[in-house]
């Protein structure tokens, strides 16, 4: 072998050998994604409890309905949606004699109508009570109050130009949430 080329070839394995040597380790990046879902959900936060407006004598001095033990009242609930697209809505039924006599004398009513609005974000939705629910109400994301408030009371028939039938009366407001 030539002493060139034993020069060279030695040269070239020690360069070689010192860039093995030398070099950096290898190395490599990778980047993970995440995803997951969230249902929309939507909750009272009262504990799901009933709740109960007393309203009291509902009659004046003169047998006809007192619109005031009606009119004005409000209730507050607190609840929760998570959904972009959450609604409310309202459906007020008649207040009624429990136990409806089969006939009345045509001066008396045992049913009483009244408007219910529930209120949240700033939205309104509204039920009379001889007209049925209301329509969905979108209200998107929330937590915090609710409320509900009563109007236009009169006994079924008009006016309140009747008289109240003397008994027990019960009447319901149902208040829907739901996520969207």
């Amino acid at each position: 072998m030539s002493a060139i080329k034993w020069w060279t070839t030695g040269v070239l394995a020690i360069v070689g050998y010192g860039s093995a040597a030398m070099a950096e380790p290898a190395q490599g990046t990778m980047s993970m994604s995440l995803s997951a879902t969230a249902t929309a959900r939507c909750g009272f936060t009262d504990g799901g409890q009933d709740t109960n407006l007393p309203l009291g004598e509902l009659t004046q001095a003169d047998g006809r309905l007192d619109p005031s033990k009606v009119n004005g009242r409000t209730a507050s609930l607190s609840g929760w949606c998570s959904g972009a697209g959450s609604t409310i809505s309202i459906n007020a039924g008649r207040i009624s004699r429990i136990l409806l006599p089969s006939s009345l004398p045509s001066d008396f009513s045992a049913q009483i109508d009244y408007q219910a609005a529930v209120t949240i974000n700033g939205q309104t939705a509204q039920s009379q009570s001889n007209v049925g629910g209301s329509t969905p109400v979108v209200v998107g994301p929330f937590a915090g109050n609710i409320t509900i408030a009563m109007s236009n009371a009169q006994t079924v028939g008009g006016a309140n130009r009747f008289l109240v039938a003397g008994g027990t009366y019960f009447g319901q407001v149902q208040i829907t949430i739901r996520a969207n």
